[in-house]
């Protein structure tokens, strides 16, 4: 639920304070009061499209912070603050910060984040119904959801996540072992191969000196088909 709302420089609205209670919630007022304000600053807080138009006149810019407290646990809204290293316990507060060069600043408990995470996590937080909207029911991405809250299956759903997460590490762990494996059979297989090549060319003792002794005397053999050939061909 949205527990307070802090409005600054919105349109027609300088500065707004509205805290809320666990309940119904009604707004009224006549024509033009500003009741759709209230819903377009809301709406920055859930990643809908901000315009400097919104910003009130002789302001440089604007400024829209929301607390909100999740009702029921939510899988789908923890698992995507896991994803993206952000921490909340009971409250989450969400800041959103627009100037006049269009610049626009976006904080989850403190934390930066994008206008995409934030539109994601809007539409976990709050659902917004107008005449022609969606309702979240005929949204098939939330059915899973809504039956796991009825259902109270928190606890079963985290023992499953749990048990999936170390069945992936275990199936790593068995894929790094198994690739190790075979690296080694391909290492031996070589060594295997340069064995028999090594025993093949049978090496003698002392074999070096006298290979070494070899090439010298065919060295200087060399030199001297040179030396007798230079003065015949002159």
């Amino acid at each position: 639920m949205l527990k307070s709302l802090s409005i600054r420089n919105v349109v027609l609205i300088d500065r707004l304070d509205l805290d809320l209670q666990k309940g119904f919630t009604v707004l009224s007022g006549e024509t033009g009061a500003g009741k759709s304000i209230l819903l377009d600053a809301l709406g920055l807080l859930i990643g809908q499209r901000a315009e400097t138009g919104m910003i009130r006149t002789g302001c440089d810019k604007l400024s829209v912070i929301g607390c909100f407290e999740p009702e029921y646990k939510n899988p789908e809204l923890q698992n995507l603050c896991s994803e993206h290293e952000l921490d909340f316990a009971n409250e989450i507060i969400i800041s959103r910060v627009l100037t006049k060069d269009g610049r626009s600043k976006i904080f989850f408990n403190d934390q930066p984040i994008t206008l995409k995470l934030l539109k994601e996590i809007g539409g976990l937080l709050v659902e917004i119904h107008g005449q022609y909207d969606n309702q979240g029911l005929l949204n098939q991405s939330t059915h899973l959801n809504v039956l796991d809250a009825y259902g109270d299956y928190g606890e079963a759903i985290t023992e499953m996540q749990t048990a999936f997460e170390n069945y992936k590490k275990a199936r790593e762990k068995r894929q790094e072992a198994e690739d190790n494996f075979e690296k080694m059979r391909t290492e031996e297989e070589n060594l295997r191969h340069w064995v028999q090549e090594f025993c093949a060319v049978r090496p003698k003792a002392n074999e070096p000196e006298e290979l070494e002794q070899k090439r010298r005397e065919m060295m200087n053999a060399e030199n001297c088909w040179r030396i007798f050939l230079w003065p015949r061909m002159r």
